[in-house]
């Protein structure tokens, strides 16, 4: 795959920080740090997934319910 997905999923992780900022009034720090602990991370960098191409905002209500320990439906991967 070409490097300009891979900069694509980065983008959506910077947006999706972001997003996660707004919503708890977190800092960059707290909102990368409790991100990056997550699966839907680990999902959303690997470009082959495509999760990165997802809106931030349905992106940061699956990392809400990761966070929460609630179970993300398989159908919210999959629009």
């Amino acid at each position: 795959m070409s490097d300009r997905y891979v900069l694509a999923a980065r983008l959506t992780v910077s947006l999706l920080a972001e997003s996660l900022m707004r919503r708890h009034a977190w800092d960059m720090n707290t909102a990368l740090s409790k991100l990056s602990k997550t699966e839907i991370y680990e999902r959303i960098i690997d470009h082959r997934t495509q999760l990165w191409t997802e809106n931030p905002s349905d992106l940061a209500s699956m990392v809400d319910m990761e966070l929460n320990g609630e179970e993300v439906p398989a159908e919210m991967f999959f629009k």
